[in-house]
Formats: structure tokens, C-alpha cells, sequence
């Protein structure tokens, strides 16, 4: 099997969550919550993006898990946490049902927190764009973190951008 594993760090819009401590050479980090989590496995293969292409490529040699907690930012009106940082308008979040506010609400909720070592990495210096990553996804929730992607297609893509990788494809 293989997924796109989206890793914004602190450049990411969504103001939800506060990210994960990814070292993307090495591992990546992710929890319970994250949609598609406890289908990823150990010898499945990982594109990590960022927000406009793909960082690199890896094989995931195992699976480290504990119980934890995630913190969530919610909207104090609606309790969303699909909201948004503004950089010039205040207040400073607008939420997706159009609240607007200065102060989140930090809810603390218990999940399962997942880290994906790496056995294989292979740094793809952005020969790919996100966009195209997501042409290549096989299902149709373009928000999620780690989605499936079709591996033909990729191994495709890659015969021409990113040869080194083809023998981690196959």
C-alpha cells in the first residue's frame, strides 16, 4: 500500500491542531484522530509532502505507538476546529461557520499516537507538486492528512522525475 502523508509543521492553515514533531528524513508522526491512521503499516510506502510538493519518499519500517493526548483549538462559539489564522484582520480566527474570534478553546482529547520509522528514505527535492500528488490519490477527501495513492501511477511519475526512488516503489 501506498499514502501521501501531509506535514505542514508551522506553516500549516488549519488552526485546529498544533502539528506534530515530524522529522521527515526519519520518521512521521501522527495520531488516532488523523483519518486513515490505523490502516498505515509497517513495509507500506510514505510520500511526504509539504504545502506545494513532495519532500520524499520513504518505506516504513516499523510502527511505534502509546497512548496519549492531543490538544485541540476549537471555535468558542460553535466548538469547531475548522478555523483559520487571519494575518491582517481582526479578530484574529474566523471558524468555517464564519465565527470570529481572538481566544480558541484548548480541548484535551485522549487518542493513540502513532510514529512511522523510516527503513528507506529518498529525498525528492519538490520534482513533484502537490497537486499532482493528489491527481494520483484514489479517493476524493482532498483535506486529508494521509491518503491512499495509486502506486502504478505513481511508479509512472517517478520513472521520469525521480529515478532513484523506482527500486523503493517496486
Amino acid at each position: 500500500m501506498a499514502w501521501v502523508a501531509l506535514a505542514f509543521g508551522a506553516d500549516r492553515a488549519h488552526a485546529g491542531n498544533r502539528g506534530y514533531a515530524d522529522e521527515l528524513a526519519s520518521h512521521y508522526d501522527y495520531d488516532s484522530l488523523v483519518q486513515n491512521s490505523k490502516q498505515v503499516r509497517s513495509g507500506d510506502i510514505i510520500l511526504v509532502a509539504d504545502k506545494t510538493a513532495l519532500y520524499g519518499i520513504a518505506r516504513i519500517g516499523r510502527i511505534d505507538q502509546r497512548a496519549g493526548t492531543k490538544e485541540l483549538s476549537r471555535c468558542p462559539t460553535c466548538g469547531t476546529t475548522g478555523f483559520k489564522a487571519r494575518k491582517r484582520i481582526s479578530p484574529r480566527f474566523r471558524c468555517r461557520y464564519r465565527h470570529q474570534f481572538d481566544d480558541a478553546v484548548v480541548d484535551r482529547v485522549e487518542c493513540t499516537k502513532y510514529r512511522a520509522f523510516f527503513s528507506q528514505f529518498v529525498p525528492a527535492r519538490a520534482v513533484v507538486s502537490l497537486a499532482e500528488l493528489r491527481m494520483a490519490r484514489t479517493d476524493e477527501g482532498l483535506q486529508m492528512a494521509i491518503a491512499p495513492v495509486d502506486l502504478a501511477a505513481l511508479r509512472r511519475m517517478m520513472i521520469r522525475r525521480l529515478p532513484e526512488a523506482v527500486g523503493l516503489l517496486s
